[in-house]
């Protein structure tokens, strides 16, 4: 028996003590999870409304079947847990579109979610209605992932106010930085995206 052991410590495989060791130091650290907070500022360009017949209107709407809603605070399932107005990062920017000439400000989110591969990513779906029961002339989903950067998928689809029931379509991605603004653009509308890392959810 101890020779067989001497054996495999010359061939460089670990004996049996060592397996176990590393796989109890290695078991604590799996089960870690990085989380982040991730806010989308979608808005309509003011200015281009009366060229919107420029633009080719969308011939088909985006599949929203797999994605979710965001969750109220107090859900059990901490996964898209909408992140409350005073913990969120671009309300100033909000405000300062609100202020803007050229631009309306149609949806704020705010949510938490783990980092996931994209194979694994729950995408968010966009809702019919704001908080104060006015509709949203917005349809679609945003899926946030993780590999060695963050990556937003968004397939969102506009109706302009006066060109019911033409919808206009954007289909983007964005490789994004921890911290910093990213934007998806298209001639009538656009979206502004932020993460942050954040401390894990309390269970």
């Amino acid at each position: 028996m101890g020779g067989w052991l001497r054996g495999r410590r010359r061939l460089g495989m670990p004996p049996p003590y060592a397996v176990w060791l590393l796989l109890l130091v290695a078991a604590p650290l799996a089960a870690e999870q990085s989380w982040y907070q991730a806010e989308v500022i979608i808005f309509a360009r003011d200015g281009e409304y009366r060229n919107a017949e420029q633009w080719p209107a969308a011939p088909t709407l985006p599949d929203s079947t797999n994605a979710r809603l965001l969750q109220p605070l107090d859900h059990p399932d901490p996964t898209l847990r909408q992140i409350p107005p005073e913990q969120q990062q671009l309300t100033e920017v909000w405000q300062r579109l609100r202020r803007s000439r050229g631009f309306k400000p149609l949806l704020h989110l705010a949510w938490q979610q783990p980092g996931l591969a994209r194979e694994a990513a729950v995408s968010v779906a966009l809702p019919a209605t704001a908080a104060d029961g006015s509709a949203i002339p917005l349809l679609g989903q945003i899926t946030l992932s993780l590999s060695r950067y963050h990556h937003l998928d968004a397939d969102i689809a506009y109706q302009l106010p006066w060109a019911d029931p033409e919808w206009y379509r954007l289909q983007g991605a964005l490789r994004m930085r921890s911290g910093e603004l990213h934007y998806l653009d298209h001639p009538l509308f656009g979206l502004l995206a932020k993460v942050v890392p954040i401390a894990p959810p309390s269970p």
